[in-house]
C-alpha cells in the first residue's frame, strides 16, 4: 500500500484503505477483542507497571483545599498479565490464521 510503517495505525487511515471487506472486518475484530491487552502494555511501557505496588502521591482539590494523599492503587498480578500475554497471542494466531485464507482467496 506504500505506506511508511511508523504512520501505520490500527485506529485511523488504515482501516478506511482496505478493500476487502473480510479483512478490514476481521482486523477490526481484532483490534477490539485486544483492547484490554493495548491497556495493560501501555501501561507497562508508559506508565508505572499495573503489577508493581504504587505508592505514589495524589494531589486533588476539595471545597477549595489541596489535599495531598498517599495511598497503593490497586495492583494485577503477575499471573493475570501473563494470562493477558497468552489470550492475546491466541488472538493473533487466530487473526494470521484468518488472514492467510482470506489472501489465499485473492491470490
Amino acid at each position: 500500500m506504500g505506506k511508511n510503517e511508523s504512520q501505520v495505525k490500527f485506529w485511523g487511515k488504515l482501516f478506511s484503505e482496505i478493500e476487502s471487506n473480510p479483512i478490514k472486518q476481521q482486523l477490526i475484530s481484532f483490534n477490539e477483542s485486544i483492547k484490554e491487552t493495548i491497556e495493560k502494555r501501555n501501561s507497562f511501557t508508559h506508565r508505572f507497571p499495573q503489577n508493581e505496588n504504587d505508592f505514589r502521591t495524589t494531589l486533588t482539590t476539595t471545597e477549595g483545599r489541596n489535599l495531598l494523599q498517599c495511598n497503593m492503587r490497586k495492583r494485577i498480578k503477575n499471573e493475570e498479565f501473563l494470562q493477558n500475554i497468552t489470550e492475546s497471542s491466541k488472538l493473533l494466531e487466530s487473526l494470521i490464521n484468518n488472514l492467510k485464507l482470506e489472501f489465499d482467496d485473492i491470490v
